[in-house]
C-alpha cells in the first residue's frame, strides 16, 4: 500500500491526475483492508487534495475531515 501511494504521489507531481487517483484509491483499500489505518488517514488526506485541485471542494472537506479523524484516532495527530 505504502509503494502504490508512492507512485500516486509521484503521478501527481506529474501532473497525470487520473493515475494518481488510481493509485490512491487502490492503496486506500489495501491500507483499509489490512488495518493500516494511519496510512489510510494520509491516503484520504493525498484524495482530499486532488478533489480540491479538481475545484470538488465539498468531496475534498470530506475527504480531509475523513483523514484527520482517522490521524487522530490513531494519535498521529493531536
Amino acid at each position: 500500500a505504502s509503494s502504490i501511494s508512492n507512485l500516486a504521489g509521484l503521478h501527481a507531481r506529474q501532473g497525470r491526475m487520473d493515475e494518481a487517483l488510481e493509485c490512491f484509491q487502490a492503496a486506500g483499500a489495501i491500507a483499509h483492508e489490512v488495518g493500516y489505518r494511519q496510512l489510510e488517514g494520509h491516503i484520504l488526506g493525498n484524495l482530499g487534495e486532488l478533489a480540491f485541485c479538481a475545484s470538488r471542494f465539498d468531496e475534498s472537506r470530506t475527504l480531509l475531515r475523513q483523514g484527520e479523524e482517522l490521524l487522530r484516532d490513531v494519535g498521529a495527530i493531536d
